[in-house]
């Protein structure tokens, strides 16, 4: 498996019988795959806005006076700003939810941040 899935894909094995040194797959697991994917997509939002409003910036400045291009300039950075805002925001909800999910307790003085999912409760 590349790096890069490695980092994402939770290190289980979706085998009945496991053998000694293999880990099966569990209800965490797929939560922790999850959470990674909404991470990986929220690290990835500020990196395309940032883009979009650069081209949004583009085009209001070779506008040259033509209000067309001068307000699709203005909608671009807008939808940027606005699509950032709801990544971010579903992000902070969906990883709260996980925690709830998996009864991890980060709120309570853990040097951990605050969204790393610990599926200690679930059985």
């Amino acid at each position: 498996m590349p790096q890069f899935f490695s980092q994402i894909v939770p290190q289980c094995t979706g085998r009945l019988f496991p053998n000694n040194l293999e880990r099966l797959c569990t209800f965490c697991d797929l939560i922790r795959l999850l959470d990674n994917i909404v991470k990986f997509m929220a690290g990835l939002a500020p990196f395309l806005a940032t883009l979009l409003i650069i081209w949004g910036a583009f085009l209001i400045i070779t506008a040259g006076g033509s209000p067309d291009r001068l307000s699709t300039g203005k909608k671009v950075i807008q939808a940027a700003v606005t699509g950032l805002a709801i990544v971010l925001g579903a992000w902070i909800i969906v990883s709260t939810v996980f925690l709830v999910i998996t009864g991890s307790n980060k709120f309570y003085g853990s040097p951990m941040p605050w969204n790393a999912i610990r599926c200690t409760q679930l059985k």
